[in-house]
């Protein structure tokens, strides 16, 4: 077609329209190259002409497939910085002064009844002398010590403790929880009599309040004083074999009177 002027204009090619055109050549390309490898795997296969259309078609739906998904997106982490405000750090600084505080004053308790500085965190407890109810006050939690060593220790009551069975239920124990106590028999020492200060529980009965218990700890060199010591028949028969009782004296069950008394030998000889 001439223009008006009678003068002849080459047309430029529409750009977009150039892309489709090369795109669709090279799917056609792709295609007549799948046919091939078709034919070629079917004869190597023994395909019939049904099953090459069923492939075809798969292969078609596959391709139409890939090319109208959408593009992928990688989700990058974004890591979340908090800025620290002068009101933040201030709030911080004093919680942590408040802390520090309660440890002194923790540790000053702790070396007042007899115990370690550190009696709430460390395990070990050496060379002691204190009472139950000090060491319940400062590292117990509720009517439980647990996870203690006592070395060269005197333990001094009253007070009625338990040493084998950890009572509280299932999911309240922690995992780490050691599942037994340990004993130096040789050098346990109970102050009374045995048939004064040892008391048995039946396993059938349910825990008796007021007593204290001591869960996964070990005792070497240990003597117990003003201490009534509760249990199974099992267990209190261990006392009974493996400590060595000295004095005497009682000391009850939670919920009577408590009576203690020690008379050293040389007394009672005269």
């Amino acid at each position: 077609m001439v223009p008006a002027d009678g003068e002849g204009r080459t047309s430029t090619p529409d750009p977009v329209l150039a892309q489709l055109r090369d795109r669709n050549d090279q799917l056609e390309l792709e295609n007549k190259t799948l046919r091939t490898d078709l034919d070629a795997v079917g004869k190597e296969l023994g395909l019939t002409k049904h099953d090459k259309a069923e492939l075809r078609q798969e292969i078609e739906r596959l391709r139409v497939e890939l090319n109208n998904r959408p593009p992928r997106r990688f989700n990058t982490p974004v890591e979340i910085v908090e800025t620290l405000t002068p009101a933040k750090a201030k709030e911080i600084e004093q919680l942590e002064s408040k802390n520090k505080h309660l440890q002194e004053q923790l540790q000053r308790a702790a070396l007042e009844v007899g115990l370690p500085p550190n009696v709430a965190t460390e395990r070990r407890i050496a060379h002691c002398d204190f009472h139950i109810n000090d060491l319940l006050r400062l590292a117990g939690k509720g009517f439980i010590i647990e996870g203690k060593d006592f070395v060269h220790c005197t333990i001094r009551g009253p007070g009625v403790i338990s040493t084998f069975e950890d009572v509280r239920p299932p999911e309240q124990k922690p995992e780490n929880t050691s599942a037994g106590s340990g004993y130096d028999p040789r050098t346990l020492t109970v102050k009374g009599e045995p048939e004064l200060v040892l008391h048995e529980i039946q396993s059938d009965s349910d825990s008796v309040s007021g007593v204290i218990y001591l869960v996964g700890c070990t005792y070497q060199n240990v003597t117990f004083e003003g201490i009534g010591i509760a249990g199974s028949p099992e267990e209190i028969k261990f006392w009974r074999e493996n400590a060595k009782f000295e004095g005497r004296g009682s000391v009850g069950m939670p919920g009577s009177e408590v009576h203690w008394e020690v008379v050293r030998e040389e007394d009672s000889d005269g």
